[in-house]
């Protein structure tokens, strides 16, 4: 029988072990949305009244005595699916080389003592509660992998375990914290389940109960936004909790307080999953989907492996194609459109949750192209546990080259989905007082030859104050003038500011794409402004066409912008480009209707608190607003 050890006591033990780890695209865009027998649905899905949630039913099952499966049960029930795993690994060098980031990172976990709870602050502890949830997946996974006879990875499992189960609590007032240390409680139970003794059970249901349950109980009781929001942190949280509630619903003492908590939590997600509808993009951006439809996938499968469905949730319209959203968000480069509070992207990010949905939705394409990615960043746990070899480029190139997300006002359209060095244009209207939206609309991102020439800066720390409240609208990353799209008299966008792609037409990669911007400016000082993305892929150039009408009070000066990390200097009356052995230009077209035109290039010097700019670059145009009617700007690869 194993027994309870503190860290300081098996600490020795476990740095001694550690060493042991060993071409039918043609068409508008607006038309070709989707393809095979899934288009006719998602059309009607598109036209549907999405202000009204659909209606959700859920029964709680009959729980009989037996009717559960034994422990581990959440995620991967069956220890057949793990010798799948490893028989992947014998045959597919892809797949080996996940298992052998798995053993190095756990070589690193155990030469590191458990974490402990961070003082309050924000998000310091969310931070915390990530790294205990990667070493339990991790342990808990090699534990299982070597058929729960290595005492290596429980030991070490068990440390991060007892010591989290005692955090006075888990940060309730920033509930994120408490649904992914529920979450990572559950998975260390359940998994660790046929090694850990009566004692050890009983203090770790105690913890998931009293620090988790009991405060979400809480929460729901005081209407707690996430407890009915559409939002990330509805997923999240009730995510983690559904797990939690998962792992201990045949619990002799807590079976009753488990079977009320999945009830609540299962209904409230059910807000949030209408978000994907009508054909899976997320509105918070692409950072967002992943964080929301990781948790997503964390409740689901649990769902699916512990009662046998994942009880109507994986039904709601445009969950099933959400992995597609993802896909288009990543240009040729495989470097994401980070639109909204997302990082800025320099490299391909690691989207595990894609393994997931390309084998249990019928997206191979997804599989492929994490698959791609893989090869050139760092792989996470959950990439082996919901790894599939399916899926290749043949699949990918079934994909529309072009995509109008109508109901979250994105649209994205590529030169070819293979040759990464093919032109990529994705640009945003949108609603910029929904959650994490920034001053964007009209904002783009362009790459030709391979290069990332027009770039989103990204979220900026959540540290800053008032970042989510009072001063938002002052950091430059959220404002207009941070973002590619034009700014007057140097005033933000409208807090309530929107922008609906009026059309997109022509064939993905030479047509236009229109942004009415009117709605996002003051109204006393602009009538109207249209934006007009003019796009030739094939020649690799993109041309700006802003078209403005002014009100009674008209604005006094119009700047158009761009940011970028190529090296940037004026010549004549253009700016000059190069970046990673490109060049590009960006230049006012002849037929622009705009007098005194000042272009300027000037480096983007945020200081601290806000994350550093250091190489990026600012290209403005700006001109008299009473002199300047029609800007036209065309970007083009030059060599």
């Amino acid at each position: 029988t194993l027994v309870m050890l503190p860290w300081t006591t098996i600490g020795v033990l476990l740095l001694v072990m550690a060493g042991t780890c060993q071409s039918h695209r043609l068409g508008s865009c607006e038309d070709r949305r989707m393809h095979g027998q899934q288009h006719q649905k998602h059309k009607a899905a598109e036209t549907a009244d999405w202000s009204e949630r659909p209606h959700f039913r859920f029964q709680m099952p009959d729980l009989g005595a037996d009717s559960l499966p034994d422990h581990p049960r959440l995620r991967v029930r069956d220890e057949k699916e793990l010798v799948t795993i490893l028989n992947y690994t014998g045959n597919i060098k892809d797949a080996a080389k996940l298992v052998d980031d798995l053993y190095a990172r756990a070589d690193k976990m155990m030469k590191e003592p458990p974490a402990v709870r961070p003082p309050p602050g924000p998000s310091g502890v969310l931070s915390t509660v990530r790294t205990v949830l990667d070493r339990v997946y991790t342990m808990a996974l090699l534990f299982r992998l070597t058929n729960n006879c290595n005492s290596t990875w429980y030991y070490r499992g068990w440390a991060e375990l007892e010591t989290a189960a005692k955090w006075s609590d888990w940060n309730p007032e920033h509930f994120l914290d408490v649904g992914e240390m529920t979450h990572a409680i559950a998975i260390g139970y359940d998994w660790f389940y046929q090694g850990l003794n009566d004692t050890q059970r009983e203090f770790l249901e105690d913890a998931i109960v009293e620090k988790g349950f009991k405060p979400a109980m809480k929460a729901f009781k005081e209407r707690a936004f996430w407890t009915y929001y559409d939002s990330n942190w509805n997923n999240v949280c009730n995510g983690g909790l559904i797990v939690g509630s998962l792992a201990l619903l045949d619990n002799k003492r807590y079976s009753g307080i488990a079977a009320e908590m999945m009830n609540m939590s299962i209904h409230a997600m059910a807000n949030s999953m209408a978000s994907y509808g009508p054909l899976g993009a997320w509105p918070e951006g692409p950072g967002y989907w992943q964080y929301a439809t990781d948790y997503t996938r964390y409740a689901i499968s649990s769902l699916v492996t512990t009662l046998g469905s994942d009880q109507g949730l994986g039904e709601f319209v445009g969950f099933a194609q959400t992995a597609d959203f993802d896909i288009q968000m990543q240009a040729t480069s495989l470097i994401k459109f980070n639109w909204a509070d997302d990082r800025v992207a320099s490299h391909p990010g690691d989207t595990a949750v894609a393994f997931y949905l390309a084998s249990h939705y019928d997206r191979p394409e997804a599989a492929y192209l994490q698959r791609e990615k893989l090869k050139n960043t760092s792989s996470s746990v959950n990439d082996i546990i919901d790894y599939t070899p399916i899926g290749t480029a043949a699949d990918l190139e079934k994909l529309p080259l072009c995509m109008l997300y109508q109901h979250r006002n994105v649209f994205v359209t590529r030169a070819s989905w293979t040759d990464r060095s093919a032109a990529f244009l994705g640009l945003k209207g949108g609603n910029v007082s929904y959650h994490h939206s920034h001053m964007d609309l009209g904002s783009f991102v362009l790459e030709l030859g391979g290069v990332r020439w027009a770039i989103d800066l990204g979220s900026d720390s959540y540290a800053l104050p008032e970042y989510f409240g009072s001063k938002r609208f002052t950091y430059y990353r959220l404002r207009n003038a941070g973002h590619n799209t034009l700014t007057f008299d140097d005033e933000n966008q409208g807090h309530e500011a929107s922008a609906k792609i009026a059309h997109v037409t022509g064939d993905p990669t030479q047509g236009e794409a229109v942004v009415d911007l009117t709605a996002a400016y003051g109204p006393s000082k602009l009538d109207s402004v249209t934006r007009t993305f003019q796009y030739e892929l094939m020649k690799n150039t993109v041309t700006v066409v802003d078209h403005m009408v002014y009100g009674k009070s008209q604005a006094k000066t119009v700047t158009w912008a761009l940011h970028t990390k190529a090296h940037a200097v004026i010549v004549g009356d253009a700016a000059e480009l190069a970046q990673d052995g490109k060049k590009a230009r960006v230049a006012l077209t002849s037929d622009a209707e705009c007098a005194g035109v000042e272009i300027a290039v000037n480096p983007v010097d945020l200081q601290p608190p806000q994350y550093s700019t250091e190489g990026i670059f600012k290209i403005t145009f700006t001109a008299p607003a009473n002199t300047c009617r029609r800007l036209s700007v065309q970007i083009s690869l030059v060599s």
